[in-house]
């Protein structure tokens, strides 16, 4: 419960917050996903396991709770050429040896969403999505693109990138994505995370700590950044799986969340922190704080 807008706001981030119970567990998991895939593609293997990483929101540090997957690259050796001979003209072949290969260990897979990641469940619950890689010569890496093809992604880059906004924005970059993560899910999930902290990233030019100014900001000018770019150079515009009607959809969720935001703002302008905080809890859901 929270007496003031800027409390409750508080009190949600720390809410959304990794326990560090959750972060062991979530580390638990990691290295039993690098275990079991460096039991299956030893040295002696024609593709070796050269190395895990988290990437996406875990590398970021934009995760919030619950904690339900995490993403890890898992970066494979391609001395032997396997990717020129065999898995070149067909992604499918290399994921779903990669999934064969982690079944014979007695890891309880199955082939991840979209077919670019093979998901490995725990029966503590929750899941990792391994996006198996090789290193591309001409930087960065390529991964399976879901339909056969291959992708081009940097996840270091992207990453360096990300920690270099989050400086210049005065540190506070990671926890205002984190309350759009937690806004975004509360509403249907309609951006990607990857897309939504780059547009939050390139919708603020200053920030401070200001959340409810901030947050409203976001919803009134979201909709011109849409169209944000891949910092890493690979994918080009981030928005191009929003169809016409998502996109439309999309922006009239911001343009909805902007209105209640904007009379929140009023509302806590003129002393009246219960309403703010209702229409708050409107946009981020019942674990906002309530008044009191």
């Amino acid at each position: 419960m929270a007496w003031t807008v800027a409390s409750a706001f508080q009190e949600f981030e720390a809410r959304l917050q990794l326990t560090p119970a959750q972060n062991q567990q979530l580390q638990t998991k990691v290295n039993t996903a690098h275990q079991s895939l460096a039991s299956a593609f030893p040295t002696i293997s024609d593709m070796p396991l050269l190395q895990t990483k988290l990437i996406g929101s875990a590398a970021h540090g934009t995760i919030i709770r619950p904690v339900d997957d995490a993403d890890l690259m898992a970066v494979f050796d391609d001395t032997s050429n396997v990717y020129e001979n065999r898995y070149q003209n067909n992604s499918q072949l290399f994921i779903q040896r990669i999934r064969q290969a982690l079944g014979q260990h007695r890891t309880q897979v199955t082939l991840g969403v979209r077919g670019q990641a093979v998901r490995l469940f725990y029966q503590s619950g929750g899941y990792i999505d391994i996006v198996p890689a090789f290193k591309w010569n001409a930087g960065g890496y390529i991964i399976p693109s879901g339909t056969g093809s291959w992708l081009r992604t940097d996840p270091d880059v992207q990453a360096a990138w990300f920690s270099q906004q989050h400086q210049q924005l005065g540190y506070q970059l990671i926890p205002m994505i984190q309350l759009l993560k937690r806004w975004n899910n509360e509403h249907g999930k309609q951006l990607r995370s990857y897309h939504l902290g780059v547009v939050t990233a390139n919708t603020f030019g200053s920030l401070n700590n200001n959340r409810s100014d901030a947050v409203a900001k976001f919803f009134a000018w979201a909709p011109n950044y849409l169209d944000a770019q891949d910092p890493a150079g690979h994918s080009g515009a981030l928005s191009s799986y929003l169809s016409v009607l998502g996109r439309v959809s999309l922006v009239s969720r911001l343009t909805e969340a902007a209105r209640r935001a904007n009379n929140a703002l009023l509302a806590e302008a003129g002393g009246n922190h219960r309403e703010a905080i209702r229409l708050w809890s409107i946009e981020f859901g019942t674990e906002f704080p309530t008044y009191g």
